[in-house]
C-alpha cells in the first residue's frame, strides 16, 4: 500500500521570531518533495522546524536552540503581547485524509497546551486529537524527513559556512 503524506502549509502566530501570524506554504505537487531553508542565522529557520515538530509533537521532545534547553515559554514571541499567547497550526495530507493539527498554548507561563484536530471536517479535543494525530504523524517522523540545522552546525562550524540549511521532506 503506498501511503502518502504531504505538509500543505505551516501558520505560526506569534511563535519564537515570528511575530502576529505567519504562513508558509509548501508545493504539494508529487515532483517536487524536498524544501531547502538557506538563510542566513537569525531569520527563522530553527523557529520554523522546532514550529513543525512542537504542532505534531507537543511537549513530547527537548527543544532547544543554540545548544540550550528551551521551555514553552521560550516559544513565545518576546514582542507579543502576553495574554495573545501562540500557536501553531499545520495542514497536511495523509493518503486520502485532509488533517489540520493547531497546537495552542495561551498561557506560556503555565506551561498549559492543547491540541486540535480536525480531520476531514471532524474535530476533535483532547485526549482524543493526540492519540490520533499520532496515527497520522509517527513519532519518527521528526528523525526521518526533517533535519535540524542546530544538530547539524558543528558540521557548518567545521566548513566555516555561516548558515544553516534546514531540509523538509514532503512525501
Amino acid at each position: 500500500m503506498n501511503r502518502t503524506f504531504k505538509l500543505k502549509s505551516v501558520t505560526l502566530f506569534n511563535f519564537y521570531n515570528y511575530l502576529g501570524k505567519n504562513q508558509i506554504r509548501f508545493d504539494t505537487d508529487s515532483d517536487k518533495n524536498i524544501y531547502l531553508f538557506d538563510m542566513k542565522n537569525g531569520s527563522g529557520k530553527t523557529s520554523l522546524f522546532h514550529a513543525i515538530k512542537w504542532g505534531f509533537y507537543g511537549p513530547r521532545f527537548d527543544y532547544r536552540k543554540t545548544g540550550k534547553k528551551m521551555s514553552l515559554k521560550d516559544f513565545m514571541n518576546k514582542s507579543a503581547k502576553p495574554d495573545e499567547g501562540f500557536y501553531v497550526e499545520i495542514h497536511f495530507y495523509h493518503d486520502d485524509d485532509v488533517v489540520v493539527a493547531k497546537r495552542i498554548c495561551n498561557d506560556p507561563k503555565s506551561g498549559k497546551q492543547e491540541l486540535v484536530l480536525n480531520v476531514n471536517g471532524v474535530v476533535h479535543y483532547e485526549p482524543n486529537s493526540s492519540r490520533i494525530l499520532n496515527l497520522y504523524v509517527p513519532e519518527n517522523y521528526g528523525s526521518f524527513f526533517m533535519f535540524d540545522g542546530e544538530e547539524l552546525s558543528e558540521l557548518a562550524d567545521a566548513q566555516n559556512d555561516s548558515k544553516q540549511v534546514e531540509v523538509f521532506c514532503n512525501y
